[in-house]
């Protein structure tokens, strides 16, 4: 259980550390032709 659980937390962590880096593509990409967005995840 405890392989599972330590499994879990790196998935988290990637998929957090995979938004961020999104997150500020999409943002640097749409200040680069003069917009300005706020980029969610559900």
């Amino acid at each position: 259980m405890q392989e599972k659980a330590r499994q879990e937390a790196i998935s988290i962590g990637l998929l957090v550390t995979a938004e961020k880096n999104a997150e500020k593509a999409l943002k640097e990409f749409f200040k680069s032709i003069g917009y300005r967005v706020n980029v969610t995840f559900n």
